[in-house]
């Protein structure tokens, strides 16, 4: 594959890169504004990792493997990344995005527990039982408990998988990608840092992933134009792809 830039530095961008830099490529990852950052999707400070996703059995699957990377993740950066607290699903009598979770978790392998209403209230009794209302605690009948599921650290975790990268030899940059103009090059800002001095730079590559979710392409410099490259690229599974050296824009 060669040179790969991957632009964003979220959750999707950053495990990218660190794959592609433990699989031997040459990597840079760029994000406008840091990774983690709060204009990310994966940015803030938490977020809920659970199994339960009805009949999408694949989602199911691909996040039991990620609490498995993680939690290895977690152990080699020496942060507690993640958050053993269970997660907890509560549903009325004829539930059936619950029901098909149960069935999908039980499919799948992973650990459940089915409750009653009764072990419910005895189990979590500071749910207050007597409140009114149509969407109250009094139409729930049974639930879901994933013991093994959690609370993912997501700024921090995110910013720990960018050091693993960097550690497997990507390197990281705060850069802007110029928007697609049709030529010219891949550029950084003026805040680049994979240069010796501030000042807009162009690097030749391969291949580009694109990693940044529409609704922040902005922050990567794009706007509309980048909004459009990316609705293509995820046509192509998300690369282009050109002979060595050459510039994709």
């Amino acid at each position: 594959m060669g040179h790969v830039v991957v632009v964003g530095a979220g959750c999707f961008g950053a495990w990218t890169a660190y794959r592609l830099a433990l699989s031997g490529h040459t990597v840079t990852l760029l994000d406008a504004y840091g990774p983690g950052n709060s204009r990310a999707s994966s940015g803030g400070e938490t977020r809920v990792i659970r199994m339960g996703y009805g009949a999408q059995e694949i989602y199911t699957r691909w996040s039991w493997r990620s609490l498995e990377l993680w939690k290895a993740l977690s152990e080699r950066a020496g942060e507690a990344l993640f958050h053993e607290t269970g997660v907890l699903w509560m549903a009325h009598e004829q539930d059936e995005l619950t029901a098909s979770t149960l069935a999908t978790l039980e499919r799948v392998g992973v650990p459940h527990e089915r409750l009653s209403r009764g072990q419910l209230e005895s189990r979590w009794p500071q749910i207050d039982s007597a409140a009114a209302g149509p969407e109250s605690f009094e139409t729930i009948t049974w639930a879901i408990h994933e013991p093994l599921s959690g609370v993912l650290m997501a700024r921090r975790a995110v910013n720990a998988v960018v050091r693993e990268a960097v550690r497997e030899g990507a390197r990281y940059a705060d850069a802007v990608v110029k928007p697609p103009a049709g030529t010219g090059g891949l550029t950084g800002g003026t805040n680049a840092q994979w240069r010796s001095h501030r000042a807009p730079c162009s690097i030749h590559f391969r291949t580009v992933a694109i990693c940044s979710s529409v609704s922040v392409t902005p922050a990567c410099g794009g706007g509309m134009r980048l909004a459009r490259l990316a609705a293509e690229m995820r046509a192509k599974r998300r690369l282009f792809a050109g002979s060595p050296g050459t510039t994709i824009w």
